[in-house]
C-alpha cells in the first residue's frame, strides 16, 4: 500500500509485473483484506488487498492478454467491476445467449419432464446434439445438451416445451431480463444465431450472477462431462477452462462466424 493506492501483481508465465490500483478510501480496503474473491476473465490475477475501485485504465487498456474486443471483470457477490473494456458497447451474444435459456427453462420446467421433440427442433443450424423428431428426452438431459455441448437444438426444444412457441419463449426471455433489470439487452431467438435485434452488453455478466444463484444452473454448468439419452449420448463441456483453470465454475462459450468467439466465466476461491 502506498498512499491512496494498493499494489496488484499479475501473474503472467514469466513471473510477475506490478500494477497499481486507485481506491478512494484506504480502510475500505483494510476491512475487505480477509475477503478476496475474484472472477477473471483473461489472464490470473493475484491480489494483497481486494481493489475498491476500476483497475487503472492506463496501465491496463493496451493489455496484450485481454485482446477481446470487449470485456468486464465483476466481483460476483458485490457486483463490483474490477475492469472493463467497451462493456457497454451492444454486442452479439452467440452461444452465452442460453445462460437465459437455460435458467428460464429451470424455473419453469421439471428437470424430470420428459419432452418430445418436435420437428422445430430438429436440423437447427450449428452446433446440435442431433436431436430427431419424436425423441422423448427429459428435461434435464436438454439443459446438459444446451450448456455442455451447446446444442441449438436442444435449445429450441426448450424453447418450445417452456414457452409453447419459440416466439413466447423469446417473448418470455425479454420479460425476465427486464425483471432482472437488463436494460441494454434484446433476445431474438433462443440459441444465440445472429440476428440485428439479438445483442446484450455488460448485462451479460449480471444475468450470469443471477443465473449462478440457481443451484441446478450452477451445478450444470460447471459439469465437465455428461452421459445423457440412457447412454446414447456423451457431452463434453466447451470451457475448457473448467480443466485447465483454478476455482473455475463455468460458464458459457459461445461462436458464430458473425460473432467471434464469446466467453462468460465464473472462478471461486476460497469459498
Amino acid at each position: 500500500k502506498d498512499g491512496n493506492t494498493i499494489t496488484v501483481k499479475r501473474m503472467l508465465e514469466d513471473g510477475y509485473m506490478t500494477i497499481k490500483v486507485k481506491t478512494p478510501c484506504l480502510l475500505t480496503c483494510i476491512k475487505e483484506l480477509n475477503n478476496p474473491r475474484y472472477m477473471s476473465v483473461s489472464g490470473v490475477f493475484e491480489a494483497y488487498s481486494k481493489p475498491m475501485s476500476v483497475f487503472d485504465y492506463e496501465a491496463l487498456k493496451d493489455d496484450p492478454l485481454i485482446d477481446a474486443t470487449a470485456a468486464l471483470l465483476v466481483n460476483a457477490d458485490t457486483g463490483m467491476v474490477l475492469y472493463e473494456k467497451n462493456a457497454d458497447e451492444k454486442r452479439y451474444p452467440a452461444s452465452t445467449t442460453k445462460i437465459m435459456t437455460a435458467l428460464l427453462a429451470i424455473e419453469r420446467l421439471d428437470p424430470e419432464t420428459v419432452v418430445t421433440v418436435p420437428k422445430e427442433a430438429v436440423g437447427i443450424e450449428g452446433s446440435s446434439i442431433y436431436l430427431t423428431e419424436g425423441e422423448q428426452i427429459t428435461v434435464s438431459d436438454l439443459l446438459y445438451g444446451l450448456m455442455l455441448e451447446s446444442g441449438n437444438d436442444a435449445a429450441t426444444a426448450l424453447a418450445i416445451a417452456a414457452g409453447g412457441t419459440v416466439e413466447d419463449f423469446v417473448r418470455l426471455m425479454n420479460e425476465r431480463a427486464a425483471e432482472l433489470g437488463l436494460e441494454d439487452t434484446h433476445f431474438s431467438n433462443p440459441h444465440g444465431l445472429s440476428a440485428d435485434d439479438h445483442y446484450t452488453t455488460y448485462d451479460l455478466a449480471r444475468l450470469t450472477c443471477a443465473a449462478l444463484e440457481n443451484e441446478t444452473f450452477a451445478a450444470i454448468v460447471s459439469c465437465k462431462t455428461k452421459t445423457i439419452s440412457d447412454g446414447r449420448r456423451y457431452l463434453s463441456n466447451h470451457n475448457r477452462l473448467l480443466r485447465s483453470y483454478e476455482g473455475c465454475i463455468g460458464v458459457k462459450t459461445g461462436y458464430t462466424l458473425a460473432t467471434g468467439r464469446t466467453l462468460v466465466t465464473a472462478a471461486e476461491r476460497d469459498g
